[in-house]
């Protein structure tokens, strides 16, 4: 099984909006328990894709280039805004419930 917190970066508010019983996913192994149970990630094992990704060709005759071109800044743009408000969410919650409601 796979720990919520394991499945991606960003905050899981319901598992059922990533996954789905019998959903077959790809996913790390991280640890192996006293137990023999196995802790998975899917949030590594698509890191660890990412990383080992080739990098995109672009072909200078695409007609589509910039469309395409303009899509990858929106994706990059809406990834960028999710990674700050993760950042936000993760000082607010190590400043402590003191400093909660001032701004």
């Amino acid at each position: 099984m796979v720990h919520i917190s394991e499945i991606t970066d960003g905050y899981v508010k319901d598992i059922n909006d990533f996954l789905k019983v019998g959903d077959e996913v790809e996913a790390m192994v991280i640890s192996i328990d006293e137990n023999g149970r196995i802790g998975l990630s899917i949030k590594k094992c698509a890191a660890l894709r990412a990383r080992t990704a080739p990098p995109p060709v672009y072909d200078a005759r695409d007609t589509n280039r910039d469309t395409d071109f303009e899509n990858m800044m929106k994706r990059f743009k809406a990834l960028s805004n999710d990674k700050q408000a993760d950042i936000k969410r993760g000082l607010e919650s190590k400043r402590g419930s003191a400093r909660k409601g001032r701004k």
